[in-house]
């Protein structure tokens, strides 16, 4: 499920404050946070698409998927903006065009189109990751079918990246304390470095 916009309510009232319309904007991705309102959204122009695609994380730690599932359908790259909104006035605090591609969880998912794209914001670190499935897919995750599964953090004021790639978790992150746990594994927040 995704919606077209999102939109702020005055308390008093219970009047519109503002409207943003934007299309494709995944339900769990939404992060309230420091006076912003975060969110990815999809319908990308020909030059965001073109700078989402520069803007592509290399990670060699994991084979890249192949480019075609097993009925011979390509994976087209998954394109998205990244969106910071300021609450008050539903203005753009910053906008970018980013290469969701690694976020997505695995082909099977992909494949039926039911890749979500959430963000969790803490201490000034915007985290973007994917949303996995129900349950505890422990064979799956022995299989090494999630070893592409990536998180990213940025910078919550500016949306300068910090850190981000592949990280391989079975299930959808966290945040508690300075640490982004997602099962099986822990990274400090705002660096990234592996908890052990």
């Amino acid at each position: 499920q995704t919606s077209n916009a999102v939109f702020a309510l005055r308390v008093e009232t219970g009047q519109p404050a503002w409207v943003h319309e934007a299309p494709g904007i995944d339900h769990d991705g939404i992060a309230l946070c420091g006076g912003k309102a975060f969110f990815v959204a999809r319908g990308l122009s020909d030059a965001e698409r073109a700078a989402a695609l520069a803007s592509r994380v290399t990670d060699t730690s994991v084979r890249d998927r192949d480019p075609v599932d097993a009925k011979g359908r390509r994976f087209e790259p998954d394109l998205r903006r990244i969106v910071a909104l300021d609450a008050q006035s539903g203005k753009a605090a910053w906008e970018i065009p980013f290469d969701c591609s690694d976020i997505t969880l695995d082909d099977n998912v992909i494949c039926e189109g039911r890749v979500g794209v959430a963000c969790m914001v803490k201490d000034g670190v915007l985290v973007v990751h994917g949303t996995g499935s129900l349950g505890h897919p422990h064979k799956e995750f022995l299989a090494g079918e999630f070893a592409r599964r990536a998180l990213y953090a940025f910078d919550a004021a500016t949306g300068k990246l910090l850190w981000g790639g592949r990280r391989g978790y079975r299930k959808r992150p966290i945040i508690v304390g300075g640490h982004i746990y997602a099962e099986p594994f822990a990274w400090e927040l705002k660096t990234g470095r592996q908890r052990t």
